[in-house]
C-alpha cells in the first residue's frame, strides 16, 4: 500500500483523517481516535540509510501498536521492520513502498487500532466488570448457550477476538473475553506472574457462577490456561492453547534476545514476566485430562518443538500446526482459529 492508500482506508474503516503536527516535517502525519485522541498510527518518509535498509533515497514507514507478542510474530513479515522513532517493544514499522503486503499493512493497522481503543470503541459497547483476586476485571459478553472463555496474550485485550466472539456466538455459545489483569480496561500494574492471572481466572469462573466453561488461551493466555488447568482440574471442561510456552526457552532465541535488549534499556513489567516465566514441568502436563486442542503457526515465534512437547504430555491432545501462519496471523483478525474452535467444541460430549 501507499501512503494514499493508507490514509484512504483509514478514512473510509475508522473515520481517522490524517493530522499533520509538525513543522519542522510538514508531510508526516498521525492517525488518531475520534473518541480518545490517541495515535494509532505515525507515517514520516525517512531516509533508507537511516533504517538500515539497502539503496538510495527515502520510503515512508507507517509505525503501528502491536503486543509483543504479536510483534514478534511479524518480525519475519515482508515490509515489516523495528519501530521507528516509537517504542519498539510494542510498536512496529512497515514499509510502503509495496513491500509489504495490503492484508499485512491493514490487519496491523486493525490490531494498532484495538490496543490504543477506548472500551467503547472496541467490539463491544458495554463491558463488564468482577472483582477477583484483588484486582477488577473487564470482560465482554456475547451470545447464549455453552460458556467459553477467550484469553488474550501479552499487551492484548479482549478486542482481540472480535472475529472468534461472533463466530462462537453465532454458533450458540455464551462467551466471556476478559481483560488480563494489567491489560486493556484494567489499570496497569507493576509486577505480572502467570500463577497469579491463572488465580484470577479461576476466581472468575466462579464469580460468576460458570458450570465447567471451556477456556481458550492465546500466547499468555495459553500459558494461564495450562495453569488453571493443573490448578484447578475441576474448574473446566475444555481446554484449548495457542502458541503458548512451558519455560522462557520455549520462545524462538532470536526474538527473547530483541525483547531482552529492548527490556535492558526500557524495562517493562509485562516484558519481564515473558523473560523469566513460566516453569511448567512437562509431566506436569500429563495431569490435565480435560480434552485439549494445542496450535502453532507454522512460522510461530513459539518453537515447534515446544508446542509438540506440550500437546505430546496431554493425555489424548489434538495437535493443528496451521500452515503458513505465524504466531498470530490465523487469530486476530482471521476466521482461522474461531473455526478451529468451533470444530473442537462440537466434538466435545454435551455432559462435560
Amino acid at each position: 500500500m501507499t501512503k494514499e492508500e493508507v490514509i484512504a482506508y483509514a478514512v473510509e474503516r475508522f473515520s481517522a483523517q490524517p493530522e499533520y503536527l509538525w513543522a519542522r516535517y510538514p508531510d508526516a502525519f498521525v492517525l488518531r481516535h475520534t473518541g480518545n485522541r490517541k495515535w494509532f498510527a505515525v507515517s514520516m518518509v525517512v531516509k533508507r540509510a537511516a533504517l538500515g535498509l539497502p539503496g538510495q533515497g527515502e520510503v515512508w514507514v507507517l509505525d503501528v501498536k502491536c503486543g509483543p507478542l504479536l510483534l514478534g510474530g511479524f518480525r519475519d513479515t515482508p515490509g515489516v521492520i523495528p519501530a521507528y522513532h516509537m517504542n519498539k517493544t510494542h510498536w512496529l514499522g512497515v514499509l510502503l513502498d509495496g513491500t509489504a503486503g495490503e492484508d499485512t499493512v491493514k490487519t496491523l493497522l486493525e490490531i494498532s487500532y484495538d490496543l490504543t481503543a477506548e472500551r467503547s470503541e472496541t467490539m463491544t459497547d458495554t463491558l463488564h466488570t468482577v472483582a477477583v483476586n484483588g484486582v477488577t476485571l473487564h470482560y465482554a459478553v456475547a451470545g447464549q448457550g455453552r460458556p467459553v472463555i477467550l484469553v488474550h496474550g501479552n499487551g492484548e485485550s479482549h478486542a482481540m477476538f472480535h472475529r472468534e466472539m461472533a463466530q462462537l456466538a453465532a454458533a450458540g455459545y455464551r462467551v466471556y473475553a476478559p481483560d488480563s489483569r494489567g491489560h486493556g480496561a484494567n489499570d496497569p500494574l507493576g509486577e505480572y506472574h502467570y500463577a497469579d492471572m491463572a488465580e484470577d481466572m479461576y476466581q472468575f469462573i466462579r464469580a460468576l457462577g460458570l458450570e465447567k466453561p471451556c477456556f481458550y488461551g492465546f500466547s499468555d493466555g495459553g500459558i494461564v490456561g495450562l495453569l488453571l488447568a493443573l490448578r484447578h482440574p475441576e474448574a473446566l471442561s475444555a481446554l484449548a492453547v495457542s502458541g503458548a510456552n512451558l519455560t522462557p526457552e520455549g520462545v524462538q532465541p532470536d526474538f527473547l534476545a530483541e525483547i531482552r535488549a529492548e527490556n535492558d534499556r526500557c524495562p517493562n513489567p509485562l516484558v519481564t514476566l515473558m523473560l523469566t516465566e513460566p516453569h511448567i514441568a512437562p509431566d506436569a502436563l500429563e495431569r490435565i485430562t480435560v480434552p485439549t486442542l494445542v496450535t502453532a503457526g507454522e512460522h510461530d515465534l513459539i518453537r515447534e518443538q515446544e508446542t509438540r512437547r506440550i500437546a505430546a504430555h496431554i493425555p489424548g491432545a489434538r495437535l493443528v500446526i496451521v500452515p503458513g501462519h505465524d504466531h498470530g496471523s490465523y487469530i486476530d483478525g482471521s476466521d482461522i482459529m474461531g473455526r478451529l474452535l468451533l470444530d473442537f467444541l462440537a466434538a466435545l460430549p454435551l455432559d462435560k
